[in-house]
Formats: structure tokens, sequence, C-alpha cells
């Protein structure tokens, strides 16, 4: 049996295993985008009608998202513009992603023939990518599949020194930087492997220059872009002990993924179970890790290249964890990385060994917990946005003729456009918010003196009074021609 024959079924079976698993949030009545889903999908709308083609995420120079909406593009011509294509079309490129890994797993395996399949369903199961394998959030998914398709080439042994190959993973490793910068960890730990293991650095030169090159191009290309919203970097000398202190439970809000934005949910018992031995199984490696580096058996210089790669990996996974000492703004969804970064190492580990029943019993209780977690997974009512209160809104709008509105919350904003196919435009408070054509268009039907409205979640706003109108969440007050508006828009 060949090769490709022999992994058919396994990738089959992971790709099943993929849609399995997310079927209860399709099945989901209450399903709805959230605003910045809908930031990315109506780009996707704009690029399926040729309006334009925007490569980053509107508002911002950083999240290259053109590959997250071109696929929602193609998902749209087949399946229509709706929750259901965005949804579908995240998990198909979070899938290719998740194939590249268990296909890096399968090229490296020596010893175990179920480990690579093993592994890659843990990562499947694991809590923390349950909804974020679903988001259109602007270059998350994509910089997951690019680090794992550039451990696929990296590792593949026909191709190992193609000169194509390793610039083809300096332009992935590009687009990765410029999707997350945070999923680059991965891959660079195992691009440090190559060059230790190799001595060279002419081959290292073939994924810098392309690399180089393309940050430049897009340095240019942003340079032309509005910088509406952008990721501040911390210096963690300032704040260290603090840092120190956030991570175990930063840790665990990232690995039960019951989180929206800021607000984190209550976990349910078997989401709390797989992050505990999450955290365990990162304390192992990086002890394991750490041992293994500075003892004198297994000094550098005697490492074998097992030893070496397992190493690497470690160090990917305790890259992770020092990267949010960085962030001014500590968000759980910016260790999505450290799963596969730790389950790779995980493969690494027990490759090096024949495994025994024990091994294969703590991997099939690593999977069934977080396959009960996505189960009972709590899905959070964010900020009183949901699928009734959007609706309501929407229809209250169009029986009193308005289409033009201000929001005091710019997620708010994006689902009534995108649920309303832009028949209802939204501006945020602050000028000229993620995409200026939709303010211009808000402040010159207001200084007209035609109808709009104002909406919020707070009835203590200055504009909101007696005849607001009380939803499940927002309030909505129809502003009456040359009525002012709260002083907090920007005009």
């Amino acid at each position: 049996m060949s090769s490709s024959r022999h992994l058919t079924i396994p990738v089959i079976a992971i790709i099943l295993l993929c849609i399995v698993t997310r079927l209860p949030v399709f099945l989901d009545p209450t399903l709805i985008l959230d605003g910045d889903e809908c930031v990315v999908a109506l780009m996707s709308k704009h690029i399926s009608q040729g309006k334009e083609f925007p490569l980053f995420f509107y508002g911002q120079q950083y999240g290259f998202t053109f590959i997250e909406t071109s696929t929602i593009t193609l998902f749209y011509f087949v399946f229509g513009i709706s929750t259901f294509s965005v949804k579908a079309a995240m998990l198909f490129l979070w899938a290719i992603g998740v194939t590249f890994f268990y296909l890096t797993l399968a090229q490296l395996n020596t010893r175990n023939k179920w480990l690579p399949f093993l592994i890659t369903a843990a990562f499947i199961c694991a809590p923390a990518w349950f909804n974020w394998a679903l988001k259109a959030r602007g270059g998350y998914i994509t910089a997951s599949t690019c680090s794992f398709v550039i451990l696929f080439l990296l590792f593949h042994k026909k191709l190992a020194d193609n000169k194509i190959v390793y610039a083809s993973i300096g332009i992935l490793l590009s687009l990765t930087y410029q999707s997350h910068i945070i999923f680059i960890l991965l891959p660079l730990s195992f691009i440090f492997y190559r060059y230790l293991d190799s001595k060279d650095i002419r081959r290292i030169s073939y994924i810098v220059i392309p690399f180089v090159i393309l940050n430049v191009l897009f340095y240019f290309y942003k340079k032309h872009l509005p910088d509406t919203y952008h990721m501040g970097i911390n210096n963690p000398f300032k704040r260290l002990e603090r840092s120190f202190s956030q991570l175990p439970s930063f840790t665990y809000r990232a690995l039960h993924g019951n989180y929206e934005f800021d607000e984190t949910g209550i976990p349910g018992f078997f989401q709390r179970l797989f992050s505990y031995e999450f955290i365990i199984l990162i304390c192992s490696l990086l002890g394991i890790g750490t041992y293994r580096f500075f003892s004198e058996k297994y000094y550098l210089l005697r490492f074998t290249k097992k030893h070496l790669l397992f190493c690497c990996g470690v160090l990917s996974v305790g890259l992770f964890l020092a990267s949010t000492f960085f962030s001014f703004d500590i968000q759980p969804r910016y260790l999505l990385g450290i799963v596969g970064a730790t389950l790779f190492t995980l493969f690494l580990f027990l490759d090096e060994r024949l495994l025994k029943r024990v091994h294969y019993a703590a991997l099939l209780l690593l999977i069934i917990t977080g396959y009960l977690a996505t189960l009972t997974f709590r899905q959070i009512d964010n900020m009183g946005s949901n699928v009734q209160s959007a609706k309501q809104v929407l229809n209250y709008l169009n029986q009193n003729d308005v289409h033009y509105v201000f929001t005091e919350n710019d997620m708010l904003g994006w689902q009534l456009m995108f649920y309303s196919n832009e028949q209802t435009i939204a501006r945020p408070p602050a000028r000229p918010g993620r995409y200026a054509p939709y303010t211009k268009l808000v402040n010159e039907v207001y200084l007209s003196g035609k109808k709009t409205a104002a909406i919020g979640f707070l009835p203590t706003s200055a504009y909101y009074h007696s005849s607001l109108k009380r939803f499940k969440g927002p309030f909505v007050h129809i502003l009456l021609p040359g009525e002012p508006i709260d002083k907090e828009f920007e005009f």
C-alpha cells in the first residue's frame, strides 16, 4: 500500500471529526456572528460584488484577512450570503491547517502507528478552539493554518532541500506574521531547529529573503491604510510581577475557551477539567525540556536530533507564554497557538519511545475530556447581542423608516449592517470608524435633517430619555430631524 493511500483514511477521519465536533454550533438556533466577524463577512461581500479587495481587516494595519475573505467569498457563491457560509468557510480553512498538522506528525512518526492521529484528535477536541475554529476574526485561522503548512514543508523528507520550498516557507512565514504575529513563534522555533541541525545559513537565507521582501512590500502597502485600532506593545519589565501573577489564570481561561472579547463566562465541568489537564501537560513538558537542556547527560553539543527537536518544541511553548508579557490588553485568544505547540511537542516527546497502555490511556483521557467539553460548551451572550434582539432592533428601525444609526457599541453596529444586508448603516462614536464610507453616509443623512436613530446599551447616555425603546440588550431612540446627537459622536 502506498504512503498516500495509507494516509487517506486517517485524513478523512480527521476532516469528519472537525465537522462532527462543530455540529453543536451549526445546530444552535441562537447562532450569530459577533461584531468583528460581521466586519470580515461584509469585507467578503464587497469582494464578491467587485467593490474592493481589502487585504487587511477594516480600520487596521494588521490582521491579514484576504485568505479568509476569499474563502468566504467562494462559500457565498455556493450557499449565499449567510451566517452558515461564514462559519463553514472558516471551518474549511481551519480543517486544512489541521490536516497539515496531522501530515507533519505522520512524516515524523517512527514508532507508534496511532500517535499522529491521537495527537491531532486532541487538538481538534480542545475547547480552546471549539468556537475559534469557526470564527472569522481577521487572521487567527489564517495564521494557524499557515504555521501548520510551514511545519509540513520543513519536515517533508522529499522537499527538505528544495530552494523553492524554502522560499515558499518564507512567504508563508510573512503571511503568518501579517495575520497574527504571535502564531509565528511555532514555525520560528523549528526553523531555528533546522539551522542548528544543518548549520547551513544559505538554506535559511532562502527563507529570510522572501520573508523580508514581502514584509517590506506590506509595510508600504499599509502606510496608506487607516490605523483606527492597533495593538499596543507593553514593556514587560515594568509590570513583570503582575504579568507572572496573571499568567496562570490567563492560561486557564485561554484553554477552557469560554470567553468572548473581554468577557469570560463560567466554564462547564469538562472545560475546567481539560484546562487543568492541559496546564499540567504544559508544565511537565517545560520541566522536562529545561532538565534536558541543562543536564550534562543531554548537553547541547551531544544532543541527538530527536532531543534537539523536542527542546525546540519546548522553546515554542515557552515563547507563547512569554509573549503574553508584551501585550497591553491581555486577551485569552492570544494563547490559541499554544495548543498546537504543546501537542506537537508532546508528540515529539512520545515518539522517542514505544508507547504503553498508560500513554494511550492518558491521550484518550485528554481527547474524551475535550470532546465532552465541546458537547457541553457554554456559549456567552456577549454584551446582549443575540439573534432575537438584533432582529427586533432591525424590525423596529424598519417600522420607523430609519436606516442610518449612531451606535454606542461598534460591534452591534456591524451586526446590524450585516444582518440587514447593508439596508441599515451604522457608525460608532469615534471618527472615521473602521470603515469611513459608513460613517460619512450616516453623518450626511443626519446633517440633511432626515430621521436617524441612536442605539446603545447604557440608558444613562445624554441622548436617551423617556422616549427610548428598550430591547433585550440595546436601547433605541429615534432622533427627530434637527435633534442634537450626543457629543461623544465626532463629526
